[in-house]
Parts: structure tokens; sequence; C-alpha cells
């Protein structure tokens, strides 16, 4: 039996953990993230969910290498989960690519991220961002994305301007939204 769409170090790193139960690369330490990933696609392959399971754990903790030429880098992860992996929307992978981009981004580097998505990803990591604005004070008034992000500006520079203790201050600001939602 032959395997043409394995890499032959992915495969040793199944096969080893069949016999030892551990994920280590020939040296006994930690593989990179695009290893990780390549062993994950292949455990879902072979139908193996307790191995996908450790191994979605341990890419969680792996971060992506900053060396261009590894291979593993977030870019290199990205394209491997959007454009190779998996396809399905529902994927794991993909929550991660997306979950580990969003923690890499900053106002440095957001151009030059944002312009790099492989195919596919642009909505994900949009869905993502818009998510995460959702949670903020504001939008169960029921106002917009903008309207969000003023209504939070504006309570917390009120509140920061007082004397109040941070507590007092958290709660001053949790009760003027209350009371914005009970004149709702």
């Amino acid at each position: 039996m032959t395997f043409v769409d394995i890499e032959v170090p992915i495969f040793g790193f199944f096969n080893n953990w069949l016999y030892t139960q551990q994920i280590v690369s020939e040296e006994g330490t930690r593989l990179q993230l695009i290893e990780y990933a390549k062993l994950w696609s292949l455990a879902r392959r072979f139908f193996m969910p307790e191995l996908q399971a450790v191994l979605l754990k341990e890419l969680k903790k792996t971060s992506p290498s900053s060396d261009v030429g590894s291979g593993s880098t977030l870019k290199d992860f990205q394209e491997y989960v959007y454009l190779i992996a998996d396809q399905r929307d529902d994927s794991d992978l993909k929550s991660l690519a997306i979950k580990k981009t969003l923690s890499f981004v900053n106002q440095n580097n957001f151009n030059e991220v944002m312009s790099d998505f492989p195919a596919g990803m642009l909505p994900d990591f949009t869905k993502a961002l818009l998510e995460d604005r959702t949670k903020l004070r504001g939008w169960e008034l029921g106002l917009g994305i903008e309207g969000v992000v003023r209504k939070t500006k504006a309570v917390e520079s009120l509140v920061d301007s007082s004397d109040l203790t941070p507590q007092s201050k958290r709660y001053v600001s949790g009760a003027m939204l209350f009371k914005d939602r009970q004149q709702k």
C-alpha cells in the first residue's frame, strides 16, 4: 500500500504515535505547527477522532514560526488549512487558523496580513471580527457596529474621567448601559 499524497515525515509521526502514543519528532522534540496540522488531516482521513483531539490541543499550544524558510509560518498554516487540508465550513483547523490570525494581527501588520489571505479565509476572518464586536456594550441596544464602538467609547470616556475606583467605574459603566437598554 502506498500513500503518494502523505509526506514521509508526517507518516513517520503517525507511525510513532501508533506504537508509543507520543507525538514527537525524530529528535524527541515538539512538532512545528504545520506538521501538527498535516498529522491532524491524516488522523481525520483514517477516522481517528482521539488522535485528532490530541493534535488539536497541540495545535492550540503551538505558535507559528517567524522563520519564513521553515514552512511553518502563520501564512503557511493558513494556506495549508484553506487551500489544501479541509474544505468543510465547520473545520476545527479553519477555526484555529482564524484564532491564530486574530491573535497575531496588530496595527503594525494589519494591512500586510489582510492583503495576503488565502482564498476563502477573508469571509471567515470578517465574521470572527464581527462576532467579537457583537459582544461589546451597545449591541444588545440594537446599535450597529459603528454605534457599538461609539457607545462603548462614550461610556468609557465618561466613566474614566471620574474619580471613582476601578470597581465603581465598572459598576457605573454597566448601570449606564443597562439604563439605556431600559429606555429602549
